[in-house]
């Protein structure tokens, strides 16, 4: 059965946690600005894109809590396995992680609009 080191795993992990811990720093400054111009601008048509703003804001920041969740998850599966099979995976671990992994892509682009 092919096997790979947990370290590798983890750090691929850690990895992603981090991106994703950037991306929702980057949407809370992006909110503050959104703010910002909601306050200087009461044209019916600026509030408008400002609410459509918000609420991609507000899927984004689900859709990164989300993935998250799902990679400390993983985490916590591959620790339960390492103590079972001495610092390595099995093949059907690395399967989920995989799928794991490949969630953290894009899934649409019609959500960034």
């Amino acid at each position: 059965m092919k096997q790979i080191n947990i370290k590798q795993i983890n750090d691929l992990h850690n990895d992603a946690l981090r991106g994703l811990e950037f991306y929702k720093q980057e949407l809370t400054i992006l909110q503050e600005r959104l703010e910002e111009i909601a306050a200087d601008n009461t044209d019916v048509e600026v509030l408008e894109k400002v609410d459509h703003f918000q609420n991609q804001f507000i899927i984004h920041q689900r859709y990164i809590d989300d993935l998250m969740h799902d990679i400390r998850k993983n985490l916590k599966h591959i620790e339960e396995e390492v103590v079972t099979t001495s610092g390595f995976l099995v093949k059907v671990t690395l399967l989920k992680m995989s799928i794991c992994m490949s969630s953290l892509l894009p899934r649409k682009k019609s959500s960034m609009n």
